[in-house]
């Protein structure tokens, strides 16, 4: 996971966030397929956003994004309170491995394996 800016309220940096999961896991109960679907149109908002596009934004369950070409700010839309800032490419590559792990998981054979 790409390591990203924590921000308070101000927008002041404050430390560092190393896993944006409330972003990508924040499926609000759906079924995977559903998921998928979601991060596929997360993936269509930041490819048009670097692909010259205007801002857009992308809200999830509890979470969203703001986009931009310069920059993306993951937020929570529970508490103002808790951001993060990282570069576009870097969440894009994020929402692309994702869904593409969810994919595997939901089309091949997942085996236990005792440790």
């Amino acid at each position: 996971m790409p390591q990203c800016s924590l921000l308070d309220g101000h927008g002041d940096i404050v430390g560092e966030m190393h896993s944006l999961e409330n972003l990508v896991m924040d499926d609000g109960g759906q079924l995977m397929v559903e998921s998928i679907n979601l991060l596929s149109e997360g993936i269509e908002r930041v490819s048009s956003v670097l692909n010259g596009g205007v801002e857009k934004t992308w809200d999830r369950e509890r979470w969203g994004v703001c986009i931009c070409v310069d920059g993306s700010v993951v937020y929570s839309l529970l508490d103002s309170n808790y951001s993060c800032k990282l570069k576009t490419k870097k969440l894009l590559n994020l929402l692309m491995e994702w869904r593409g792990f969810l994919i595997a998981a939901n089309t091949e054979e997942v085996k236990a394996v005792e440790v």
